[in-house]
């Protein structure tokens, strides 16, 4: 590897001391020894990333559980607040389902997406989505009330670049929603480096809510809310089980849990309980944090 396509300091602290994580070499996995950032050392190249994400399959047929788009608007309802200049950015956006649902809610709705043809389902939606990166398009957008980064942080091996770029559009005061999986999880625990999310070139950037928490103060954020929630039975049956059933199907496991916990009002509460524990011990597989740009 030369020098432009490996980081030499850590993304978040700038410190150069860094350990290979052992087990993880295949993934070029690396933990800073001071702020404890786990990342992928090799950076591929902006031609590996477009070449592997137009693998996915970003077509209109792609299953959106009802649970998810439930999800979806109880956040929105509960960012009412934040609704001035009545705009809203999704990094990372797909095929545009959650900014389809702020639409919907009367939303100016923007979007940020590196794969063609989701741009191009994103667009047929009526939503205005710029092709590329954030740091691509920073001077064509308007101040937003609420940025959203669904699944997408740790796809990036510059995280504290795309943090700094959020933050000179967000209006002051505005929100911030970051999810990404958590590396500290129970199920990342259990799998090791069998976790499907350890994934190069797709995956880069592996964060704990403690530094991810890092990472937003570092850049004059101030955390409302971080919660660890979910455990996926699917991964953890495909990898000790040697099955290979899709999480993101109607019928995976997954996805009759989750049903199976919308049924009544007993079980919404119960499986509350469970992810106040899975936060408490920050142990469940995704980390969420609502920010504030101060």
């Amino acid at each position: 590897m030369g020098p432009q396509n490996y980081h030499t300091k850590c993304p978040i602290c700038d410190s150069s001391e860094l350990r290979p994580l052992k087990k993880y070499q295949n993934h070029h996995l690396t933990r800073c020894k001071k702020c404890r950032f786990v990342f992928s050392q090799q950076i591929p190249s902006f031609d590996e990333l477009k070449i592997f994400y137009e693998q996915y399959s970003y077509t209109e047929n792609y299953y959106i559980s009802p649970i998810t788009l439930k999800r979806y608007q109880e956040w929105l309802k509960k960012l009412e607040k934040f609704r001035l200049y009545n705009r809203i950015l999704d990094v990372g956006c797909g095929n545009g389902i959650f900014l389809l649902v702020a639409k919907n809610l009367g939303w100016e709705t923007y979007g940020i997406e590196l794969s063609k043809v989701a741009v191009d389902i994103t667009r047929s939606k009526g939503i205005t989505v710029f092709e590329g990166t954030l740091n691509d398009h920073l001077s064509f957008l308007p101040q937003m009330d609420i940025i959203v980064s669904i699944e997408t942080i740790e796809h990036t091996s510059f995280p504290a670049t795309e943090i700094a770029d959020m933050y000179k559009i967000l209006r002051k005061g505005g929100a911030l929603i970051i999810t990404t999986p958590n590396f500290n999880s129970i199920t990342r625990r259990i799998l090791q480096n069998k976790h499907p999310d350890i994934l190069f070139p797709e995956h880069l950037s592996y964060f704990t809510p403690n530094t991810l928490k890092k990472l937003l103060k570092a850049n004059s954020f101030s955390i409302q809310r971080l919660t660890t929630t979910g455990i996926s039975i699917t991964r953890i049956k495909n990898i000790l089980g040697k099955e290979n059933e899709n999480p993101f199907t109607e019928q995976s496991q997954d996805e009759k849990v989750r049903r199976f916990f919308e049924k009544t009002f007993i079980l919404q509460y119960f499986k509350k309980i469970i992810n106040s524990l899975l936060t408490l011990l920050r142990l469940g597989d995704s980390v969420f944090v609502l920010a504030i740009k101060k």
